[in-house]
């Protein structure tokens, strides 16, 4: 990708530099001539050298960002899968309530529901 890209951009120069007719030079300036093709050639290299470079910084920033969104994504889906475990717990704790104890069960299993709702809101939200 990287030479792709250099690539284009050497042909974008050489069109931008001129399209005109190529002329050849007559004999007393052709060190005029030698000299521009050498000017020329400098210029690209100059180009070229900064593009890898401006490339390579790009390529390593974004190599770092997705690190950190894989690492974010697995942290995320790890806080989720607690949230589930405790939901499907609490699930099981209020199929086996008694009378007694319904109360206290469907609460915990509304609040756990609901923190499980909004974790994952959260996390669907950062991910799109």
């Amino acid at each position: 990708m990287k030479k792709g890209a250099v690539i284009f951009l050497l042909a974008a120069l050489l069109v931008t530099t001129g399209c005109g007719k190529t002329e050849v030079p007559p004999e007393n300036s052709q060190k005029k001539f030698t000299a521009q093709i050498e000017e020329l050639q400098r210029k690209i290299d100059k180009l070229k050298e900064s593009y890898t470079r401006k490339l390579d910084e790009m390529q390593t920033k974004f190599d770092e960002q997705m690190a950190r969104a894989y690492q974010e994504y697995h942290e995320s889906m790890a806080a989720l899968k607690q949230k589930q475990d405790k939901a499907n717990k609490d699930l099981a704790e209020l199929k086996s309530a008694t009378a007694a104890t319904w109360e206290k069960a469907r609460t915990k299993m509304e609040k756990t529901a609901e923190d499980l709702q909004k974790a994952y809101e959260r996390a669907k939200s950062r991910f799109k």
